[in-house]
């Protein structure tokens, strides 16, 4: 039952391990290209039924503004993604808000990077709009639109997006270890395992709004897009330790350290309650 599973998350992990290792010399924003490799490995693996995936990631069956049915809590495209947005929006002040009452970090506006001469301290919020967006959505494509509904229909929603989220912060760490090594990041075990966890968490927000959207891309793909916007400038870069508007230890503070663990499960309870109290169009009920 979860041979894809495994044989999909393995090929992620394996995928950026060797990415991590042929860019060990790259700046950072050759290293994230890695992003388009869940969308890429998606379609080796369901090289035989492209077109219906491809419906689905596009959302031609989905409406654009409004569902036809009021009873519906599945949500059209547009709604969605403005959904999605004020998601990321309260999760990173709620990380912000964290960070401040528990003295974990403090305010500090007109931080300087910590690294600006260093190659690899290149913000993501600094590159093309376009470009990010097309990286959030290689990732959420794969992730979100591909291995998603495959535990979805196989398992209760909580394991579902449990394997998800394991699946995607996996994928995540080698990246993370090379930028610990690159940029002798201190407390490097602390950064690994908390932006692990909270990637991990981080996949039931990305996941409700992908299901709750008929798994096109669109919605989770702007989601990850705006946390990459809206997260260094406030809390700062936790792959280039840049600094933002809150300053501190960023496994501590960071909204993919231990701040946005704090922050995320709540979060993934609230998802889950969510999903199982109003069950998507689709859901199979499959015992595990």
């Amino acid at each position: 039952m979860c041979g894809l599973y495994l044989l999909y998350g393995a090929s992620l992990v394996a995928s950026a391990t060797v990415w991590a290792f042929a860019g060990r010399s790259w700046g950072l924003n050759r290293l994230t290209y890695f992003m388009f490799f869940p969308a890429i490995l998606a379609v080796l693996f369901d090289i035989g039924n492209l077109w219906e995936f491809f419906k689905v990631i596009i959302g031609i069956d989905r409406e654009i503004f409004q569902s036809q049915d009021v009873q519906d809590k599945d949500y059209p495209i547009l709604p969605a993604c403005v959904l999605a947005a004020i998601v990321v929006l309260l999760e990173i002040c709620l990380c912000a808000a964290w960070d401040i009452m528990t003295g974990w970090g403090e305010v500090q506006g007109n931080a300087k990077i910590a690294n600006g001469n260093h190659p690899s301290a290149i913000s993501i919020r600094h590159q093309n709009a376009f470009i990010g967006f097309a990286r959030a959505a290689g990732e959420e494509i794969g992730l979100r639109c591909f291995l998603l509904p495959y535990l979805m229909s196989h398992y209760d929603p909580a394991i579902a997006l449990i394997m998800s989220g394991i699946a995607w912060g996996l994928f995540r760490t080698p990246i993370m270890i090379l930028m610990c090594k690159r940029l002798h990041i201190p407390e490097p075990t602390k950064t690994v395992l908390a932006h692990f966890l909270a990637t991990s968490l981080a996949a039931f927000p990305h996941s409700w709004i992908a299901i709750r959207s008929g798994y096109s891309f669109w919605a989770s793909a702007f989601m990850h897009f705006t946390w990459n916007r809206v997260d260094p400038p406030v809390l700062g870069n936790i792959y280039t330790q840049e600094p933002g508007f809150v300053t501190g230890r960023h496994w501590k503070i960071n909204g993919r350290g231990l701040a946005g663990c704090v922050v995320g499960i709540p979060v993934a309870f609230l998802v889950y309650w969510d999903l199982v109290s109003e069950p998507p169009v689709g859901l199979l009920s499959v015992a595990v």
